[in-house]
């Protein structure tokens, strides 16, 4: 706990005023993403003109709404072009703040299918990064009374923090100036049949081929990718955030082995057995090799360490599967129908019999606060799970899907794979109330 009446150590002071002046430059940096590219998608360009300067060389000075041939029809849509468009004037939205205009735009796209009709993949994506962007920024803004100094800090430094941001971010111009033309790449990337990834199928000799073969050819395309960086850039986008990530290892298929007969006696909650490699191991050292999806919104947090003894299995003897240094005795939990569901689908193993699917966000959330977590929205998509009926004090968050209020198959082994690295959680851990 701060005292309130104590001052910030120097270091501590400096990163939160680099983090503030960083977040704000990305944030305008968004902004302005926005203000070119919402009108030029093509949902919305019916909606906008170009206006142009005058003389003869028509030299385009920005975009204007004119509301469609019909201004009656669309008029319930020029809400959200009033909050877009207070969100590109500098001093609208620094009166209204930039959270409270994101609220509003979530809020009006959640509830106006016409709205949602309208905003592209693209804007989506946008719209969810500025919203995170704005609630860190609203979240230092609570961290009183040193806010105020923090904020005052980096107004008087602003060129020279802005000097700084440049620098740092050079280094990826010549990533994003890398010409991928007259390349394998077009080929090796072409969709079709061999990208085929029957994930959610049962494991069967010709779906493991299907399987590995994909992640070849994945494998192949990335190599190549990396190799055009190298060629170009002399680095890859992986080695300049290497130092910012925490080190993973790709999940692979195993090959095909014949289920012995008692593999039936498993639990379908039981994880299968997967084999691990890293990724484009020709270009990279093995060791530091940063894989995986990444997830900007994941704040990795090693499991709580604890001395109640190795976890247990049901014959009794102690797990050796436990990780190195981690001695911690797994609950079981007894759950509902609706979240056992749930759960079979966020550590669904291959050797299972049923059939994974979709779950919707309503089940999701029951489940969650079902096994000890308080459930609760932030900003945009965003939700934090917070545990307070466990032996665990590490909240973690979780994005709800949108448009859509289902989680993919894919999303929802990604959530599990998540609970398992933060809690080391496992499928069978979670049993059905009888």
């Amino acid at each position: 706990m701060f005292n309130m009446s104590s001052k910030l150590s120097p270091m501590f002071l400096e990163s939160l005023i680099k983090t503030w002046s960083f977040l704000e430059l990305i944030q305008l940096d968004l902004v302005q993403q926005l203000k070119f590219g919402w009108p030029a998608s093509l949902e919305l360009r019916a909606f906008f003109a170009q206006e142009c300067g005058p003389g003869e060389d028509d030299i385009v000075l920005g975009v204007k709404f004119t509301g469609g041939q019909n201004r009656k029809r669309h008029k319930e849509l020029e809400h959200i072009f009033d909050l877009f468009r207070y969100l590109w004037e500098p001093s609208v939205r620094q009166n209204l703040r930039v959270h409270t205009l994101m609220d509003n735009i979530e809020h009006l796209l959640r509830t106006n299918e016409r709205a949602r009709s309208l905003t592209s993949p693209w804007v989506v994506s946008v719209l969810s990064k500025l919203s995170v962007v704005s609630e860190c920024l609203r979240q230092l803004e609570f961290f009183q009374p040193w806010a105020k100094e923090v904020a005052s800090s980096v107004k008087k430094r602003q060129t020279e923090l802005l000097i700084e941001h440049s620098i740092t971010f050079a280094q990826w111009r010549p990533i994003l100036q890398t010409d991928f033309s007259d390349t394998t790449l077009v080929a090796l990337g072409k969709p079709g049949s061999q990208f085929r990834y029957p994930v959610k199928k049962r494991r069967s000799q010709a779906n493991v081929q299907m399987l590995r073969s994909a992640e070849t050819a994945l494998d192949t395309f990335w190599a190549a990718a990396d190799a055009r960086f190298l060629e170009c850039a002399g680095t890859t986008p992986h080695d300049l955030i290497r130092h910012i990530l925490t080190e993973r290892s790709l999940q692979r298929t195993p090959p095909w082995q014949e289920p012995a007969k008692d593999l039936q006696s498993i639990s379908p909650e039981q994880p299968a057995e997967y084999i691990y490699i890293p990724f484009s191991y020709t270009l990279h050292e093995p060791a530091v090799q940063i894989t995986g999806a990444f997830d900007r919104l994941a704040v990795f947090v090693r499991p709580k360490i604890k001395t109640h003894g190795l976890a247990r299995t049901d014959s009794g003897h102690e797990d050796e599967r436990m990780p190195e240094g981690v001695s911690d005795e797994q609950p079981t939990f007894t759950v509902d129908k609706r979240a056992h569901k749930v759960f079979r689908n966020l550590f669904y193993s291959p050797l299972s019999k049923d059939h994974p699917g979709d779950v919707p966000w309503q089940d999701f959330l029951h489940a969650m606060v079902a096994v000890g977590f308080a459930a609760e929205k932030l900003q945009g998509s965003a939700w934090q799970f917070t545990p307070v009926k466990l032996d665990v004090q590490q909240p973690i968050q979780f994005h709800e899907p949108h448009p859509a209020h289902k989680l993919p198959f894919t999303w929802a082994c990604r959530n599990g794979r998540r609970l398992a690295r933060t809690y080391g959680w496992e499928g069978h851990m979670f049993q059905l109330a009888e």
